[in-house]
């Protein structure tokens, strides 16, 4: 009950962070968050913040003083702070438009799906993965693609599952955010 109580209170800051930030993006009139719909910005801060709370216990449960967090906070800071230039220029995941990331094609003579490989940045995309700011800093890098320009017109809540329905081939539509939720 004890991690419970704080894992709900935290949640709820997240929440109220999250609502907070789109809002005030809004109000400042960011391309970012004018384009976007907002369910899709609330959901993608929102998730991270989920997903770093659950990197915050976990890496909590390890410390046995209060004065090492500050440290491992600060190298969690630097990691990420290097991930967000490796995923901006297009490892492991690719670039937006290129190959999405974990994306399969259908093999006609097993009839199945597999993986695309992609020399090497299959391997790495699982482990970069378990790193929540590198997810984040994709997401927030195909958000940004798709209000670039003035042309751009971002991404609808009910275009979430579009990497599986601009290509076809890029991804196993059965394992699509919009079959899921359907």
């Amino acid at each position: 009950s004890y991690w419970m109580s704080w894992h709900l209170f935290q949640s709820f800051m997240a929440l109220l962070y999250s609502f907070l930030l789109v809002l005030f993006g809004m109000a400042f009139q960011f391309r970012l968050f004018l384009k976007n719909d907002f369910g899709i910005l609330l959901i993608t801060f929102w998730m991270f913040g989920q997903s770093m709370i659950g990197l915050a216990f976990l890496l909590g449960s390890f410390l046995r003083r209060a004065a090492q967090a500050v440290t491992v906070g600060f190298a969690v800071f630097l990691i990420a702070f290097i991930f967000y230039f490796v995923v901006v220029f297009g490892f492991p995941y690719g670039l937006y438009k290129g190959q999405a990331p974990f994306s399969y094609q259908y093999n006609i003579t097993q009839g199945a799906y597999t993986v695309k490989s992609s020399g090497g940045d299959r391997a790495a995309e699982p482990l970069f993965s378990f790193f929540p700011p590198s997810l984040f800093v994709k997401n927030l890098a195909d958000l940004g693609a798709l209000t670039a320009t003035d042309k751009d017109l971002g991404i609808r809540f009910s275009e979430a599952y579009s990497y599986c329905t601009i290509n076809p081939n890029q991804c196993n539509p059965s394992y699509s955010v919009g079959t899921s939720w359907s």
